[in-house]
């Protein structure tokens, strides 16, 4: 019987750790639990709220920015109009601001043929190049309130687009 005995006190300390993970109050270790990985979910939500936060306060920021910087430019664009529509000292008459419409339309009298479609148009033929450029830098000298964004909006063109054909109707460098 007293080789048994060691054996059988090893299963009774098991047994007893047995009983005292079975047998233990859920109540207290379980409410713990639930506590702490509530904790944790609202840790989670509150970091997510805060860079949610900084993400709008960013997007605030830039529209902030934005809007100044557009601000600045119509203030530009109504001291140029201003500029323009002033009353002459001697003179006590407006100037006029003419019409892009119109001042295309004087341009393309001296190119029989070329409508203000063909102007518009995407084709690059070398009858179109001479004309297009002139109407470019006609709209460029006689309303200084547009700008080139302005002027390349009105004849479908990105601004590069007419800063150049300006250039090149300045220079005369255009190939007819």
């Amino acid at each position: 019987m007293s080789i048994h005995v060691p054996v059988m006190m090893e299963q009774h300390e098991h047994n007893k750790a047995t009983r005292a993970i079975l047998f233990r109050p859920p109540a207290a270790v379980d409410l713990e639990t639930k506590q702490q990985k509530r904790i944790g979910m609202l840790e989670m939500t509150a970091r997510s709220l805060r860079f949610e936060l900084e993400q709008r306060d960013a997007e605030i920021r830039q529209l902030k920015a934005d809007l100044a910087d557009r601000n600045a430019r119509v203030i530009d664009q109504a001291h140029k109009l201003c500029q323009l529509l002033h009353v002459e000292s001697d003179e006590e008459e407006y100037t006029e601001v003419r019409r892009v419409k119109e001042i295309v339309d004087e341009v393309l009298q001296d190119y029989p043929g070329v409508t203000m479609a063909d102007i518009v148009s995407v084709r690059r033929t070398r009858d179109l190049i001479t004309p297009r450029h002139r109407c470019y830098y006609e709209v460029y000298r006689q309303r200084p309130d547009l700008s080139f964004p302005a002027i390349g909006r009105y004849f479908k063109r990105d601004h590069t687009s007419i800063l150049s054909g300006v250039k090149k109707h300045k220079t005369g460098d255009e190939r007819a």
